[in-house]
């Protein structure tokens, strides 16, 4: 690599600025795509530019990159890179090369964030020739194709438990195997705390926490779907304080504020917390209903449409107890909710396989493109 020219990306490529085009004088019936700083907007009938090209973020997703493969409409909160006048680029190795750069982490951090040409042009590039450039395109772009198969067969695999779910069950909302329903505060456990959402004003700030202790348990934990993630504590006196927002095995963690569908199951090995105002926790009679069952349950997009619905807060969809308990829930025989979990336990296994596989052809793809452009 030490033959090749090195350029400041100014000198060598240009990145024009996109046009405006308001949402109301767009085309939508149109064929060419408008491109947004993060992916297609809509539509329209006219291009600005007539053959692939790369789109750089202006504001927004400033610095974010992306290949379009044909006339497109960018707008103008975007650039879209050509090369300078005695430069020539193979517009994929173009697409590579910026990517690379990460121009994302030369953004303003007031305001929108942006991304101003005068910085991205200071940046140096390696200007390799056309054929040296052709051979790291296909290097790349075959590792970024098994990348795409990867995500394309992890998204399978995360459909099958859903499928599992209508085939055995049947659609929730229309209930066709006649299943018996009840509310969801009838399936709760009979204990006092059974539906509770966590501590709200002063009973919980950020000044009582300490560095050890028992754990606080909140969104970011759910939306991960992994429950050691975090380390907010609070002591012994707080945690006894706060018993009825206390969790336990089997209990249900849902996410209340924002789009509702974020649900965790707590394993039977967990550190002992509390959960903070932004969760519910549903502790259930698991006599009448399994806790993987129910999860698959509410997660469906039936179920997730219905409780938002119901819910408040402007926005945002703000989801609380009395929602809950009132959800209308059908509960078939236990022994065949038994018989799904243990079928989604299977399909579960597909899937954490397919993620790994899907890190492991990223990581892949990352270390060659460093590679590829390293010093």
């Amino acid at each position: 690599m030490t033959h090749w020219r090195t350029f400041p990306l100014g000198t060598a490529i240009e990145l024009a600025y996109g046009k405006s085009l308001p949402k109301g004088s767009r085309v939508e019936g149109g064929s060419i795509p408008v491109y947004g700083s993060n992916g297609i907007t809509g539509w329209h009938d006219t291009a600005v530019v007539n053959g692939p090209t790369v789109i750089v973020g202006r504001k927004g997703s400033a610095g974010a990159v992306q290949f379009v493969d044909g006339p497109c409409f960018p707008i103008d909160t975007t650039y879209y890179a050509r090369p300078r006048e005695g430069f020539e680029f193979d517009i994929k190795f173009l697409y590579y090369l910026l990517r690379q750069l990460d121009l994302s982490r030369l953004k303003t951090a007031t305001g929108v964030p942006g991304l101003t040409r005068e910085d991205a042009y200071r940046e140096t590039i390696f200007v390799p020739p056309l054929p040296e450039q052709r051979r790291i395109v296909d290097l790349l772009s075959r590792a970024e194709g098994i990348v795409r198969l990867r995500w394309e067969a992890e998204k399978k695999a995360a459909e099958l438990i859903p499928a599992l779910f209508l085939d055995m069950f049947g659609n929730p909302a229309t209930n066709p195997k006649g299943w018996p329903v009840k509310l969801l505060g009838e399936l709760a456990a009979s204990e006092k705390y059974a539906i509770k959402a966590g501590p709200f004003g002063s009973a919980l700030k950020k000044e009582m926490y300490v560095p050890t202790g028992y754990k606080i348990y909140g969104q970011e934990q759910v939306i991960r779907d992994d429950l050691s993630y975090g380390d907010y504590y609070i002591d012994d006196s707080k945690y006894r304080e706060l018993e009825s927002c206390k969790i336990q095995t089997h209990d249900l963690l849902i996410s209340l504020v924002g789009t509702f569908g974020k649900i965790s199951v707590v394993p039977e090995a967990f550190q002992p917390g509390i959960i903070n105002p932004r969760l519910m926790k549903i502790t259930l009679d698991r006599s009448q209903i399994l806790p993987r069952f129910l999860k698959a349950l509410l997660t469906g997009n039936t179920m997730r449409a219905r409780i938002e619905d119901r819910s408040h807060g402007g926005t945002m969809s703000i989801v609380n107890v009395g929602i809950m308990k009132s959800l209308e829930i059908f509960v078939p025989p236990l022994a065949l909710q038994s018989q799904f979990v243990a079928n989604a336990d299977a399909m579960l296994s597909v899937q954490t396989q397919q993620s790994a596989a899907t890190t492991k052809a990223q990581a892949t793809f990352d270390a060659l493109l460093a590679q590829a452009f390293s010093a």
